[in-house]
């Protein structure tokens, strides 16, 4: 990721707790996460402000707290805000709403 295009700061709260990863992550102002391949599924759950998600089509969806988008492994994906947004990203092998429930309210199409 460009370091002059993007000042997003994230810090990893769990690495590798049986495959699971966990970052907390604070985009400011008309900040972004540039597209990139999803290394493992992951959940991205808006904790705070508003922003959006998209997929490789481009589709820009608009989310706000308490709101999430989910990625399989491979997904070409990116977010950004226009204000500011506070994510807990959540990555791993086999997230699934057996032992993820709130993926059954993530966003999934892009």
């Amino acid at each position: 990721m460009d370091s002059e295009t993007t000042k997003f700061t994230a810090h990893r709260l769990l690495f590798d707790a049986d495959d699971i990863r966990m970052s907390y992550m604070y985009l400011r102002i008309e900040d972004n996460i540039p597209f990139h391949e999803a290394q493992a599924d992951q959940l991205f759950m808006i904790v705070s402000g508003e922003g959006w998600v998209c997929g490789e089509e481009e589709n820009k969806i608009p989310l706000t707290a308490g709101k999430a988008a989910f990625w399989e492994k491979g997904a070409l994906h990116a977010a950004g805000t226009d204000s500011q947004m506070t994510v807990l990203c959540v990555e791993g092998k086999h997230l699934n709403t057996e032992n993820m429930p709130i993926l059954k309210n993530a966003v999934t199409g892009y």
